[in-house]
């Protein structure tokens, strides 16, 4: 399985991003509507399911403040 990072595998990634958009009040279907995917993609990554680059750097600017 490939990761974003070495000590930090994508199950955890997903955990993390997930405690982000909640922290943040923002639902997955707004979260998906913001960054332009689906629902589905969204709870595919917080569950560590599937990896995204392109949605890794949409929770990051989630954490700036950015979106």
């Amino acid at each position: 399985m490939k990761r974003f990072d070495y000590m930090q595998p994508q199950p955890i990634v997903g955990e993390n991003a997930k405690a982000l958009r909640q922290r943040c009040g923002i639902t997955q279907e707004e979260f998906a509507e913001k960054v332009g995917t689906s629902r589905q993609t969204i709870i595919n990554f917080e569950t560590g399911k599937t990896q995204s680059m392109t949605l890794l750097q949409a929770y990051l600017r989630l954490a700036k403040g950015e979106l």
